[in-house]
């Protein structure tokens, strides 16, 4: 082969080479966005969930709270007829031992 010829053939034999490299490290760095987005995806879907669930606990509370409100009256009420129906046992006790 003439002289010519072989620079021209080694320098695009180079040149073949250089962007095989460059392609090798282009399809790593995507490969490496790919896994990240991926990973970025999942977060955004845990956080999404999780707002989703604050949200609806959100939305729960005023009725949470009013239930709530109820039952500790009740709870109250109930422990003033405990209280009465003790205090009626005491003395339906003590009437009894006279």
């Amino acid at each position: 082969m003439n002289p010519f010829a072989q620079n021209q053939y080694d320098r695009i034999e180079g040149e073949i080479k250089k962007l095989s490299a460059n392609f090798d490290e282009y399809e790593s760095r995507l490969e490496r966005a790919e896994k990240e987005k991926e990973l970025k995806v999942q977060e955004c879907w845990i956080a999404t969930r999780k707002a989703n669930a604050l949200r609806e606990t959100l939305k729960s509370m005023p009725k949470l709270k009013k239930e709530n409100k109820q039952l500790r009256k009740k709870n109250a009420e109930a422990l003033v007829h405990a209280r009465s129906m003790l205090v009626y046992a005491k003395t339906i006790s003590g009437a009894i031992d006279l």
